[in-house]
């Protein structure tokens, strides 16, 4: 599923979401059924995408830039060569190590070849520079990775540390979604009660916009435990 997610360019947090305990599930009847589904349109709208791969390397055989070398590495994730594009950004990162485009190009490039360690190492290196890097999804998807990997206590970590930075209602869900798997159902039907209850007397418009949070939110709710007695 990770490799269908980097194939449609799905948002950011349904990674985060396929490598949460029954994620594959959700992922695979919200998105991959949905084959002509207006999700997945928007996701494949990639604003750099070229022609072919080839039109790409013609353009950094033209002007060598760096600009240039890292639209091939994107086009060739875009078209699914993921150990080629892999290297690409590694090449890019070499010339320019605070590049965060090429770090987020590379995490993903290795997720869609299912190289965690790779995706690891690009996905902390990319936060200790910037948490708050496309609207904090990096984030996520390491606490995820690292739940993944058994490293739960630094994944809960990482993810209170999104949710604190942030302090958006789905990164409270999120990070509640940890706190349920690691037996904390107190603590996180707190942080759920209370953001529902800002999410539900926010604007109109925020609401919307965090709709599927708030349905989430409610879900994660039913299974917490009842608040034990004083």
């Amino acid at each position: 599923m990770l490799y269908d997610a980097s194939q449609r360019r799905v948002p950011g947090w349904w990674y985060f979401v396929i490598l949460m305990p029954f994620g594959e599930w959700a992922y695979f009847f919200a998105i991959y059924l949905q084959k002509d589904s207006k999700i997945r349109n928007a996701a494949r709208k990639i604003s750099t995408r070229a022609t072919s791969v080839e039109d790409l390397e013609e353009a950094v055989d033209a002007l060598p830039s760096l600009e240039n070398k890292l639209r091939l590495a994107q086009g060739l994730y875009d078209f699914g060569r993921m150990n080629e594009a892999i290297e690409h950004f590694r090449n890019v990162i070499a010339k320019d190590d605070e590049n965060k485009e090429a770090y987020y190009g590379l995490a993903l490039s290795c997720m869609g070849a299912a190289d965690t360690a790779g995706a690891l190492e690009a996905l902390e290196t990319l936060v200790a520079v910037d948490i708050a890097y496309k609207d904090f999804a990096p984030g996520a998807e390491l606490a995820a990775l690292l739940w993944r990997q058994d490293r739960r206590d630094e994944a809960l970590a990482t993810m209170k540390r999104v949710s604190r930075r942030s302090q958006r209602f789905k990164h409270e869900v999120q990070y509640a979604m940890f706190l349920i798997e690691s037996g904390c159902g107190e603590e996180a039907a707190a942080l759920l009660e209370a953001g529902l209850s800002q999410h539900d007397s926010g604007p109109r418009f925020a609401q919307r916009q965090d709709a599927v949070w708030a349905k989430r939110a409610r879900a994660l709710l039913e299974r917490c435990p009842p608040p034990s007695d004083p």
